[in-house]
């Protein structure tokens, strides 16, 4: 997959700005991980450029998906994408489906969050687009319910306080461990975090 031409096409879609979507060098971080740890079931929580790359890379790595979370899911995995916004949920999956990537699991984040059923515990790799909104940090325990024991969560837009100290936190009454990735900080000053359970 090569990542930077998959950006560039993100970039010159419609209302596209790129110090609001994640960083090409927050990108290659989570791929190189990816790659490394070849997971099975990845959640995506908030669509966008990061289902372009994650959906890119797992339909490469593992081809086709099931549809449905409630179906039994074969060695292949998915990867399951939620977003509060409808209109932006519909457009991501619009473009992925004109690039011939699958586009199931979709889900609106309410819906999501209500029928998550067999795939509790099962997320090997979760990335979390913080953005510029406050409160994101109340995801933190569906993402706990969601992760596999040995799993991963990537946390992007770190370098916001708002969102950081909260998280932190967080992390720290349950149990968690974290850490900055300092070679994710881009032009515009963004960097990402890693975290999982100790």
């Amino acid at each position: 997959m090569n990542l930077t031409e998959l950006y560039r096409e993100f970039l010159a879609g419609e209302n596209r700005k790129e110090d609001v979507s994640m960083s090409l060098e927050s990108a290659r971080a989570i791929t190189a991980h990816l790659d490394a740890e070849q997971p099975a079931n990845v959640l995506d929580l908030g669509a966008g450029w990061t289902s372009w790359f994650l959906r890119t890379w797992h339909h490469a790595a593992h081809g086709d998906q099931p549809k449905g979370l409630r179906a039994s899911a074969p060695p292949a995995g998915l990867v399951v994408t939620t977003d509060k916004d409808e209109t932006w949920l519909a457009q991501t999956k619009a473009e992925l489906e004109a690039r011939g990537l699958p586009v199931e699991n979709f889900y609106r984040h309410t819906d999501f969050a209500h029928n998550t059923g067999a795939r509790l515990g099962q997320y090997e790799a979760i990335v979390l687009d913080l953005g510029k909104a406050t409160g994101r940090h109340l995801e933190l325990p569906l993402i706990d319910r969601c992760m596999a024991p040995s799993g991963i969560l990537f946390v992007d837009d770190w370098q916001f306080e708002h969102h950081k100290l909260p998280c932190v936190e967080w992390f720290t009454e349950n149990g968690w461990t974290w850490e900055t990735l300092p070679n994710t900080r881009d032009k515009f000053g963004r960097f990402m975090a890693a975290a999982w359970r100790a």
